[in-house]
């Protein structure tokens, strides 16, 4: 609203204040969770940036050529909320490139493309190459004391580190990333770090302090009627409760997050409470409700594009069928799987 609340700058800015109103106004539409014109609001500003740098003195172009570098590196970021990683890998790689040449000098700039490299490689599943970039980001961060990028940046070293298998450094990174989030007095993002934390405390079986922060976790999401974070609670609640076989309490959990993920219209919540479901209702040896809870999950992570969900469920749908002795049925959804590991984000 501050910028004009249109989709171009204002007829009465000059060039340079033009590529600064596209940059601002790409980061707010990102932020406001609007990849599409973020997109398009970057690639504009890129383009103007590129130009005011033609026409640049001599003397001038260093400052314009990091104003260049910031556009691109916006676009990247842009790119990869937007479910485009290898567009965002290409915009980003091409920032790093122009760091070690020389041409970006602002500290915060930097944080930020080895932040969105880190973002990039992890979308792709280059948890290493993620790892790495995100390390680097971190030291630069902690230097300069920019306490939100690092807790985002812990955020996304600890789901890299999870994905590799580091759970205890995993474990570590969502610490810091829940301290960071605490000190800006981020309820929200206080709320989302508890229930990573809360779910590597479930893989490591420390069920206590998985129970603290995942209990935690839900009055915070409760308290701010966020529907979509309190059903995500509530879906990790009931799989810690599976984990210690307290299958009653599970499957009522998971129930109630399913009636708040269907309210909030959040698919990708709804699919993963269905996968829960369907594991707690094969430990309750009611295969009837676990067939349905396994074809629910599939169906809803197809419509939502979750193939994270989609690619467990099937495998985990096709063991349960063979356990049947349903062997054709098995295959198939073995034959559903495959495509869909590539997929995995």
């Amino acid at each position: 609203q501050l910028l004009g609340g249109k989709g171009d700058p204002p007829g009465r800015l000059t060039p340079f204040e033009r590529v600064q109103w596209c940059w601002l106004a790409s980061w707010a539409c990102s932020l406001a969770g609007k990849p599409a014109p973020a997109i398009r609001l970057a690639q504009q500003g890129l383009e103007l940036a590129e130009e005011v740098l033609a026409r640049a003195p001599l003397a001038e172009k260093p400052f314009y050529k990091e104003w260049v570098e910031r556009l691109r590196c916006y676009l990247g970021s842009a790119y990869c909320v937007s479910d485009h990683p290898g567009l965002a890998w290409f915009h980003h790689r091409q920032c790093f490139a122009a760091v070690g040449e020389g041409h970006v000098n602002d500290p915060y700039l930097k944080v930020v493309i080895y932040k969105g490299l880190g973002n990039d490689a992890l979308a792709l599943g280059w948890h290493e190459n993620a790892i790495s970039f995100y390390r680097v980001a971190q030291k630069q961060a902690e230097k300069l004391r920019f306490l939100r990028e690092l807790g985002l940046i812990a955020w996304g070293l600890g789901v890299a580190c999870q994905a590799s298998g580091d759970l205890y450094r995993a474990r570590s990174s969502f610490q810091q990333a829940l301290q960071a989030f605490a000190a800006l007095e981020n309820l929200q993002m206080v709320a989302q770090a508890r229930l990573l934390l809360g779910n590597i405390h479930v893989e490591l079986q420390e069920y206590t302090e998985a129970e603290q922060h995942l209990r935690q976790s839900r009055e915070r999401a409760e308290s701010l009627k966020d529907l979509s974070a309190w059903a995500t609670a509530l879906n990790n609640l009931s799989a810690l409760s599976l984990a210690k076989l307290e299958v009653r309490r599970s499957i009522s959990l998971a129930r109630e997050g399913l009636a708040l993920a269907q309210q909030s219209r959040n698919q990708r919540a709804e699919s993963g409470l269905h996968l829960t479901l369907a594991e707690a209702y094969q430990v309750a040896r009611d295969p009837e409700a676990t067939e349905q809870a396994f074809q629910a999950a599939i169906q809803i992570a197809k419509q939502s594009q979750n193939y994270d969900v989609m690619s467990d469920a099937c495998e985990q749908y096709s063991k349960f069928l063979h356990a049947q002795g349903r062997f054709k049925e098995a295959c198939q959804q073995i034959e559903l799987t495959l495509p869909l590991l590539g997929r995995r984000a």
